[in-house]
């Protein structure tokens, strides 16, 4: 049986290959991300068109992210590719390099002008530390704190460094249109500080024929303040704790996440958990056991999906990865228990009564699993909120399977002509169920739909079928 909890894998050199995508998609990816910081438009088309092939080859609906790069801070290009930090080496963070100092190249001078000796400045995530001695001109002239070797293009956390400056940048919209018209079906929006950033992102594609879903990442300490109000204005959200972890003290990063979750849940709208899941396994087979514990506990505290950075992008076990998150998370959700009541306010009463209904009848009679015909992804939210035991399954119409793919515990069956009478739904659920291996001949489902031909006046029903 597949995982409940979501899979998304971010795409770089050890995976935008057809051999080991289609290796990651068995294991369980559901979402591909293409991060916008890195590569070009010609590549990220490719990897787009690469994705979509062995999404068909594996019967698959894979999502595609779009991971927008906002106002973040990085580092230009090193010779060969990276640089190696040694404790105690002079460092100048600067457009041109300075004598008697290693040149660490950063093509923005404006961030620059707020830093004061004794100040930090972080690397890569946080993997390397420098504190600021001096600045003069357009350099910081810095010690190194750590070993580290950072590669061409890493991040850069400067405090107060993005301070005041709008998530959605220029550059971002650029991005956007591309991503439009190749059909993504998320956006992640970074460095959101505000709701305003969100609605900034929702008037860019309000034109479009098909609106991908809106994720707001939380990574800034101005983020958390304003949390209730940047979920409503998101479809999804995502736990960005790479940068989180330096804007906020790291002893409050597991709190913050516990924070962001519960919200999103309260409010109904996807989560994702990333950075950092399984980062010992960018160079090593096996994880370590905290890992093992931050998967599990992220499964536990209510994340609709986990994700996976350079563990697939640049990693040497991409496959491996993958696995053992599946493994980790399907054991978790072992030790979930359906929420037959909730209170947020993205559905209505009848909605919300109705998907209670589907949960607890599944629950009472051991049923396969529920069925859910749905033609905006509205009813399957309502479930998958409930957090069933049992599979569900979305029947959508062509080409909103992925879409589908960052929902908790569901799995999208395209069937064509919904809608075109009760009996020729309870057929579909029936084929569906069959057909993905959820239940065989003489096993219940539950259906939960919209009665045929009123799909838009909200009146539902749940029945028990027999396969």
């Amino acid at each position: 049986m597949w995982n409940k909890t979501g899979i998304v894998c971010t795409l770089g050199p050890a995976s935008a290959r057809k051999g080991v995508l289609l290796k990651l998609i068995a294991e369980g990816m559901d979402v591909a991300r293409l991060n916008f910081s890195h590569g070009d438009l010609a590549q990220h088309g490719a990897a787009i068109r690469l994705v979509r092939d062995c999404a068909r080859k594996s019967g698959r609906g894979i999502g595609m992210l779009q991971d927008l790069p906002g106002p973040k801070l990085r580092a230009g290009d090193f010779p060969g590719g990276a640089l190696e930090l040694y404790p105690g080496e002079p460092i100048a963070l600067s457009v041109r390099p300075r004598r008697g100092f290693k040149h660490l190249p950063f093509p923005d001078r404006r961030p620059l002008r707020g830093l004061k000796p004794g100040a930090d400045v972080w690397l890569a995530d946080g993997s390397a530390r420098l504190r600021v001695e001096a600045v003069r001109g357009d350099a910081a002239l810095c010690r190194s704190l750590s070993r580290a070797l950072v590669r061409s293009r890493c991040g850069v956390n400067i405090p107060g460094g993005a301070a005041g400056v709008a998530a959605f940048t220029a550059r971002d919209r650029r991005f956007l249109a591309f991503g439009l018209k190749a059909g993504v079906d998320f956006v992640a929006v970074s460095f959101v500080g505000g709701p305003s950033d969100m609605r900034a992102a929702r008037r860019a594609v309000a034109g479009a024929r098909v609106k991908p879903l809106l994720v707001a990442k939380i990574e800034r300490a101005s983020a958390m303040q304003a949390l209730p109000a940047i979920v409503r204005e998101s479809d999804a959200v995502m736990v960005a704790r790479g940068d989180l972890g330096l804007e906020l003290p790291f002893a409050r990063v597991p709190f913050a996440q516990k924070e962001i979750i519960a919200e999103c849940r309260r409010q109904g709208r996807p989560v994702i958990v990333a950075t950092q899941m399984l980062e010992s396994m960018t160079s090593s087979p096996r994880p370590t056991r905290a890992e093992l514990s931050d998967i599990a506990n992220a499964v536990l505290d209510g994340a609709d999906a986990l994700m996976l950075s350079g563990e697939t992008a640049v990693g040497k076990y991409p496959r491996e990865a993958v696995a053992a998150l599946a493994a980790v998370a399907r054991e978790a959700e072992g030790h979930l228990r359906p929420e037959l009541g909730f209170d947020h306010g993205f559905a209505t009463a009848k909605a919300r009564a109705i998907a209670a209904a589907a949960v607890a009848l599944a629950e009472g009679i051991g049923a396969k699993a529920i069925v859910v015909p749905t033609f905006t992804g509205h009813t399957a939210r309502c479930v998958c909120r409930l957090r069933p035991r049992c599979p569900i399954v979305a029947l959508c119409a062509p080409g909103n399977e992925s879409r589908l793919s960052l929902f908790w515990g569901v799995r999208a069956f395209v069937e064509r002509g919904l809608g075109r009478g009760l009996e020729g739904v309870l057929a579909a659920s029936r084929r569906a169920a069959a057909r993905l291996g959820v239940a065989r001949r003489g096993e219940t489902i539950v259906v939960s739909c919209s009665l045929p031909g009123r799909r838009f006046a909200g009146d539902r029903l749940a029945m028990t079928v027999t396969v």
